[in-house]
């Protein structure tokens, strides 16, 4: 991946996996969300999101593709893009295993939501902090 995609490493857990220890379908959307929220720390942008906004990004679609299978307690490195293109959010995700080899690909959609779950405008700083993100169209 390039250098300017964010990175999120981490290991899979225990309870992630499924009886054969391999780790489970639907536990790779968690990984996209442990990402997607490190990433809203580590770019400053927490600050615009629940609990300390109003505002919520909340999820209209979700996808995976799934290409290796990945064991307990393996590591793995998570690199995500962002774009916005109107009041979507987009976000893609590729896994990648210790030994780099592409574990899956993934995207979300998101809008941005008050309290009441109605639609909302992203404030002017947070649309200025995306402005800066790298998007790349190839993606793996």
């Amino acid at each position: 991946m390039s250098p300017d995609t964010y990175k999120f490493m981490t290991r899979i857990s225990f309870y992630d996996t499924d009886a054969m220890g391999v780790m489970h379908h639907a536990s790779f959307f968690k990984l996209f969300e442990d990402a997607r929220v490190t990433w809203l720390r580590d770019s400053g942008l927490s600050q615009f999101h629940y609990p300390k906004a109003d505002m919520v990004l909340a999820v209209t679609e979700a996808h995976c593709s799934y290409k290796k299978t990945v064991i307990y307690d393996q590591e793995i490195s998570i690199f995500m893009q962002v774009k916005r293109t109107g009041l979507k959010l987009l976000i893609q995700y590729a896994i990648y295993d210790n030994t780099n080899n592409l574990v899956a690909v993934g995207r979300t959609e998101h809008v941005p939501m008050d309290k009441n779950l109605k639609l909302v405008r992203y404030p002017n700083d947070f649309k200025v902090a995306l402005e800066k993100e790298k998007w790349i169209e190839t993606w793996p």
